[in-house]
């Protein structure tokens, strides 16, 4: 790749860092800054600085990858805060971590932002790698397509934008098949084990990660096959390759530093937990007891409605160039197309690992999402880019004198997926509704005067009456924040001004949409002064499924509404990408990101 198209491509990555970091003001304007992995990551600091390590033996949620990165970025955060005087010691740093959530939020998600911008070039490098020649404009044109695909896709600058590991782990995948390039093309030991090394990442990133085996197996597979041998001895013969098994070896490394309980605690993990969980999490996450459980966890197809969903309606670009591109394939006249594509060994092999990949992951999350986790279409983003690279080159060699006309719709098509990025930026850097509403809150709702909340609001500091109050209905501290449990390690002079008397709905009530009577008889029980409903879809009956609604309705008078709706689109539905029923239209329609809030004046006499 020539200087000048280096630079493009760096300018892309840097575009599409840019647009997963931003806003530069630091808040949540989807989740929570207290999620899992943020979680995990601060219970180990707390663990490593009582040198207490009990916490290799204890089943976590999710893998610790994502946490160990969090947790080396909060150490050099803590450097940096002790020489310029932030802080003076890890209590302090403690203190400003869990009364400056949403502030240290922009920190954290830029461990996230960073993983989604390397995707970026590695997209691009992967594309480069198939062919080796790196002088030819199609292929680099083509290199660089893939990569600008990646830099302006709504959903994996959406979710690049959040503490988790979806992101994290779609770029081990990647790595991982690029890795598998260099296995097929090098065949020496130092390549399989740099491709262990890989998918040991992918799978400490997330359990799906394991799925990066195939990469591996695959390669195994095609450095040993013999077609003089039954399908059967072949597969023998990959466990006897030495090359295999070094690399075997190194990923059971990384699953061993990244799921340590595995190895020390495993027969906790398999047969003494609550139930038993496929994530491996001793019962924290699918757990199951029983065949009608484990039936529940089955999408039955529900995923391919969001597949089509999150790629028709989110990313369209993707969808329309796979259009042109097979319409071209299958319909193009000229039979002796330049050979751009020499389809060695090398190119069916790498490419059959590309279907094998991509294929089983459609087919497996089709057949078992529950019909609502965009968050787990990211992997599928860089191999629909990579696919699309390729197929580009392909009918490019067929276009003869429509060229130039096809490259003009693709620049279009491109261009436009970029405004749609832009935009979603641009909705991100408004003041989100639910910190609009928590403003409001805490500026005219006095302290003393107890408010229910359909679901909390993370902005808002709970006084210790709350807190308390909560555990009287569940003793388990475990089911707090770790917010709350460090709040109440506080005295009374350091306890923050600005708390409220805050009581979680669900949590408290035990959530039941039938009981209507039920609901209205605990809240009179307690008589809260206010009732603060969320909702993030308006084209329901609310008052007709959520006892909630119906009492405040009954009981209360509406005195404070945020709604991220323009007038005219009171009908839409919100909260990107799940809530959009179409971000070609939505991302305009509405004037900002969030759910719409109501604030609700009970009065029970």
């Amino acid at each position: 790749m020539t200087k000048k198209y280096l630079l493009i491509l760096i300018s892309i990555t840097l575009i599409g860092l840019f647009l997963r970091i931003y806003p530069f003001d630091a808040r949540s304007w989807v989740m929570d800054f207290d999620t899992e992995v943020v979680r995990q990551a601060l219970d180990l600091g707390k663990d490593i600085g009582q040198k207490d390590f009990s916490f290799l033996k204890k089943p976590v949620l999710y893998p610790y990858l994502t946490s160990y990165f969090l947790f080396l970025a909060y150490g050099i955060f803590y450097l940096i805060g002790s020489f310029s005087g932030l802080f003076s010691s890890v209590d302090e740093f403690v203190k400003y971590v869990f009364l400056n959530l949403n502030e240290f939020y922009w920190q954290s998600r830029l461990i996230v932002a960073i993983f989604g911008a390397l995707t970026i070039p590695l997209v691009s490098l992967a594309v480069i790698k198939l062919f080796n020649k790196t002088k030819e404009k199609t292929i680099i044109f083509a290199a660089l397509l893939a990569a600008w695909l990646v830099a302006f896709s709504l959903l994996h600058i959406q979710f690049s934008q959040q503490i988790r590991p979806h992101i994290v782990v779609s770029f081990f995948f990647f790595l991982s098949f690029y890795l598998y390039l260099c296995c097929l093309e090098k065949k020496n030991l130092k390549s399989f084990l740099l491709l262990g090394a890989g998918i040991g990442l992918a799978a400490g990133s997330f359990l799906s990660g394991f799925f990066a085996f195939i990469f591996l197996f695959l390669a195994g597979w095609f450095l040993n096959k013999d077609r003089n041998r039954f399908f059967g001895m072949n597969l023998i013969k990959i466990f006897y390759s030495p090359k295999f098994l070094a690399g075997l070896f190194i990923f059971l490394l990384f699953v061993i530093v990244f799921y340590p309980y595995l190895f020390f605690n495993w027969r906790t993990v398999l047969f003494e937990g609550e139930k038993f969980d496929f994530a491996l999490s001793g019962g924290k996450h699918f757990g199951v007891e029983n065949t009608s459980e484990l039936l529940s966890l089955f999408g039955w197809g529900l995923g391919f409605k969001v597949i089509l969903k999150g790629f028709l309606f989110n990313e369209l670009s993707f969808v329309s160039l796979l259009i042109i591109f097979l319409i071209i394939y299958f319909f193009s006249r000229q039979n002796q197309p330049e050979k751009l594509i020499e389809k060695s060994g090398y190119y069916r092999t790498a490419l059959f690992g590309w279907w094998a990949f991509s294929g089983l992951y459609f087919i497996l999350f089709g057949l078992l999402d529950n019909g609502t986790r965009y968050r787990m279409l990211t992997p599928l983003i860089p191999f629909m880019a990579f696919g699309l690279a390729l197929l580009f080159i392909e009918v490019y060699q067929r276009l003869g004198g429509y060229r130039r006309l096809i490259a003009i719709f693709i620049v279009v098509l491109l261009l436009f997926e970029a405004v749609q990025a832009v935009r979603l930026v641009q909705l991100m850097k408004r003041p989100y509704s639910r910190d609009e509403a928590a403003l409001w809150i805490e500026e005219n709702i006095p302290a003393s005067e107890i408010i229910v909340f359909q679901n909390i609001f993370p902005n808002l500091v709970p006084n210790k009456e709350s807190i308390e109050y909560q555990l009287s209905h569940n003793p388990d501290k475990s089911s707090l924040s770790r917010q709350s449990q460090f709040l109440l390690t506080l005295n009374e002079k350091d306890y923050p001004k600005n708390s409220k008397t805050i009581v979680d709905f669900n949590l408290l009530v035990g959530y039941n949409q039938d009981s209507v009577s039920k609901t209205y008889k605990y809240f009179k029980g307690f008589q809260p002064d206010y009732l603060v409903l969320s909702s993030r879809s308006l084209n329901i009956d609310k008052t007709k499924y959520y006892p909630e609604y119906q009492i405040a309705q009954k009981q209360g008078q509406l005195i404070k509404s945020f709604a991220p709706f323009k007038k005219s689109q009171t009908s839409r539905t919100l909260n990107f990408p799940s809530g959009l029923d179409n971000a070609l239209i939505d991302l305009w329609a509405v004037k900002q990101l969030g759910p719409t809030v109501e604030v609700y004046k009970l009065n029970w006499r």
